[in-house]
């Protein structure tokens, strides 16, 4: 069973891209990125695929930002009915943080290296939570455990949860997939994990455009 953290595997793709120096953006194909995640290793059979992300509502201030907004949705469908995969997505807004200044309430931005536009990064707590879950229930299920995990993501913060897995069932094999920049050591370096690092399997699943 492969489960995707759909904004940590976008962000993981900008900074691969930044840092290559190839003045082009790194893309990945969805369907590609499945068949190169299944054959990791041999005569695997995939049960499902299950991606979760965060979705920033619509921000009346931005020009275009309805656009953004339903291409998004739409590019989610496509997931769920051309790939025939669980979708899991959250309406969220800008993470709220404190201005250590004036100590109000302001959004995180970025900027785009390309394009010098700003991006707000939609609040993702609740998505990380939802792919923990499944990881744990899915892993403990009594009818229908898996024996493999694919997890695509660098966040440390699911280590724990790899570990209560592994701890009621040592059999069971976590892979985590992620470039080698975007990944927690607390994940990387785990006894409990199998680390596949996808810098070296770019060609398989993508291409700079």
């Amino acid at each position: 069973m492969i489960f995707i953290d759909g904004q940590n595997l976008l962000y993981a793709c900008r900074e691969f891209s930044r840092k290559s120096g190839a003045g082009k953006r790194f893309r990945y194909d969805d369907s590609k990125l499945e068949r190169m995640l299944v054959n990791l290793r041999p005569n695997r059979a995939l049960v499902q695929v299950r991606y979760y992300t965060a979705v920033a509502e619509v921000d009346a201030s931005r020009k275009n930002d309805e656009k953004r907004f339903q291409g998004q949705m739409n590019a989610l469908s496509v997931l769920q009915s051309s790939n025939k995969w669980y979708v899991f997505y959250k309406i969220a807004r800008a993470y709220p943080v404190i201005c250590p200044y004036c100590r109000k309430d302001k959004e995180i931005v970025t900027i785009c290296p390309e394009c010098k536009q700003e991006i707000v990064m939609p609040k993702n707590k609740g998505v990380d939570v939802a792919l923990a879950a499944d990881l744990l229930i899915y892993g403990l299920h009594d009818k229908y455990p898996y024996d493999t995990a694919t997890v695509v993501s660098g966040d440390s913060d699911f280590a724990p949860v790899i570990d209560s897995i592994k701890t009621h069932r040592p059999e069971v094999r976590i892979e985590v997939v992620q470039f080698r920049e975007s990944v927690g050591d607390q994940l990387k370096l785990s006894p409990n994990v199998h680390f596949y690092d996808l810098d070296s399997r770019i060609n398989q699943f993508g291409k700079f455009a």
